[in-house]
């Protein structure tokens, strides 16, 4: 075996490693409340050994009967924490088809100079920049790219992108520039910008009711205390990195549950809307220019 073989192997499986033992990226959040909870773990061990703490008979069954809940809940939980996470994602690729579509239809029907054809462009891609920006806070039109030395101040500004791209299409059809059928085509794929801002703005203002997340929680605090003075009855110390295991799993797949849920942010978890608008722009310059 050559020494060029030896190296790809050695890479391939740090690769395969690195995939099994990859960083989780809550870890810092979650990191706190390992170690808090592995003292706890510690203390209830100690007490149990020293004092001769005996479990109530009907321990091992509530601890069982509040799992089989808490597996309930966090079903619901994920499930509609990672359904608003997807929602976005196909709303974002929406986006980009709908720009990449109406940028396409423009090329083929107007009959305008490649200056005007490239300004339009800039307000395709402008628009999904201003969305990023505003499903992230509040973004003033002097924040996107090109707009630094705008005088306008609109407060919703994807609306106002929206705007000026179906202003320029009726501009276009009163010029005679296209015809009628064109129009309603143009018309009908810019309708569908304002159509994604709406359903990623209803994802970001609609979190998951309060009671649902509140009851889980309560449900995990109330396992973690109880299920420790249990199995040490049985496991005596070897039950401190059982449950310090059990608890990584389980705040861990709440936290990334509550990250996912609102999947417009900068975390390491959320959507690349950055990559999708940047997609947006490389698309509208290959067919409009720049």
């Amino acid at each position: 075996m050559s020494a060029e073989d030896d190296t790809s192997n050695s890479i391939t499986l740090k690769l395969r490693v690195w995939r099994l033992l990859m960083p989780l990226p809550m870890g810092r959040r979650l990191l706190p409340w390992i170690v808090e909870y592995t003292v706890y773990c510690i203390v209830v061990a100690l007490i149990v050994d020293r004092y001769s703490v005996e479990a109530q008979h009907w321990g091992a069954e509530t601890a069982a009967l509040n799992g089989v809940v808490l597996g309930v809940l966090f079903v619901f939980r994920n499930n509609a924490a990672y359904d608003r996470w997807w929602e976005g994602r196909k709303l974002w690729g929406q986006l980009v088809n709908d720009s990449r579509n109406l940028a396409l239809r423009t090329r083929s029907y107007v009959q305008a100079s490649e200056p005007e054809l490239a300004a339009f462009g800039r307000l395709i891609s402008s628009f999904a920049d201003s969305l990023r920006m505003h499903l992230r806070d509040t973004v003033k039109l002097q924040e996107v790219s090109g707009y630094e030395n705008s005088q306008e101040h609109p407060p919703h500004v994807p609306l106002y992108f929206s705007e000026q791209i179906q202003m320029q299409i009726a501009d276009w059809h009163r010029e005679k520039k296209i015809d009628g059928y064109q129009l309603i085509t143009l018309d009908t794929v810019a309708r569908g910008f304002m159509d994604v801002c709406g359903a990623c703005e209803r994802i970001r203002s609609t979190p998951l009711p309060l009671s649902y997340r509140a009851i889980l929680r309560h449900g995990i605090g109330l396992y973690l205390i109880t299920t420790p003075w249990v199995i040490v009855q049985e496991l005596e110390f070897w039950c401190i990195p059982v449950m310090v295991a059990f608890c990584y799993f389980i705040l861990g797949v709440e936290l990334i549950a509550e990250e996912v849920e609102d999947p417009f942010g900068e975390g390491p978890d959320d959507l690349d809307l950055a990559k999708y608008s940047q997609n947006i722009r490389k698309s509208i310059l290959q067919s409009l220019g720049d």
